[in-house]
């Protein structure tokens, strides 16, 4: 059996062309500027049924939640988003790196002296 097909729709065609056009950008005489107008037309290709889709939804016919009341609308606000991903977390206030054992403050100038002294 030679050449069979590997490919159902015009959509598993252009995804191909995607991966394709992929590998293109990366050799040495790649004409970037064209290859991502094609690449650009072939997304808005494959979005086209989803944007006439989000068209043709009325603008009250969007997923909402159910309306709140009573406890539930007095409840604090929902948690923030979290940091991105390369962004350190700094640790809580108090506390020093993670892993170490935490040091009692040190004593104010007058605290030590007196304590030095006291052992003469």
């Amino acid at each position: 059996m030679a050449g069979g097909r590997s490919t159902n729709t015009m959509s598993e065609v252009l995804v191909n062309m995607l991966r394709e056009l992929s590998v293109a950008k990366t050799l040495p005489d790649s004409d970037l500027q064209f290859l991502v107008d094609v690449e650009t037309i072939i997304l808005q290709k494959l979005r086209q049924p989803l944007d006439m889709a989000a068209g043709n939804m009325a603008p009250g016919a969007a997923p909402t939640l159910p309306p709140m009341g009573g406890e539930q609308a007095a409840m604090e606000p929902m948690m923030p988003m979290a940091p991105p991903m390369d962004v350190p977390i700094p640790p809580p206030p108090g506390e020093g790196p993670p892993g170490l054992r935490a040091q009692p403050p040190m004593p104010s100038p007058d605290e030590l002296q007196r304590l030095l002294s006291a052992g003469q």
